[in-house]
């Protein structure tokens, strides 16, 4: 056995961005063994991506395009709102409900487990016992169903 060399070396580099995104944090490590110890060194190197002012992920917005999107986000939600609400007393069945959400670009959106939660009959329980029955993840959308997913879903909310 040799005594005083390195025997080894494992030099990969891994980084990881900062919270401003503005730069990014490098560090690497590299283990050597001398006889019969093991000697450990990491090395810390942080470099700037970008000026901090312009590494923002948000676009700016004129206080008219703020105003109109929360404006759309606001009739978003009430639509939503009215649609669950419609549901909730009868007043549209599961399969109506359905294919209203399958036809509008908005209420595609709405989380399958809001609008079965919102059917008469449907709770938290046999919400969740019919999602891992059929195999569809909780955080799924109307919109986002496949053919079989969907024909699974008209069948247990016609039935």
């Amino acid at each position: 056995m040799r005594r005083g060399i390195a025997l080894g070396r494992w030099k990969p580099t891994f980084g990881t961005h900062d919270l401003c995104g503005a730069g990014i944090l490098l560090f690497t490590a590299d283990a050597r063994r001398i006889g019969r110890r093991w000697s450990l060194s990491i090395i810390f190197r942080y470099e700037k991506a970008c000026d901090p002012l312009m590494a923002s992920s948000l676009p700016n917005l004129t206080p008219e395009q703020r105003a109109t999107a929360l404006q759309k986000a606001a009739e978003t939600r009430a639509k939503r709102s009215e649609f669950t609400a419609r549901l909730r007393t009868g007043e549209t069945t599961g399969a109506a409900g359905l294919d209203e959400a399958l036809g509008d670009e908005v209420l595609a959106k709405t989380r399958l487990t809001s609008f079965l939660r919102a059917l008469p009959g449907w709770g938290k329980v046999s919400v969740d016992n019919f999602l891992e029955a059929s195999g569809i993840a909780d955080n799924r959308r109307l919109g986002g169903l496949g053919t079989r997913q969907l024909d699974e879903v008209r069948r247990e909310v016609a039935g």
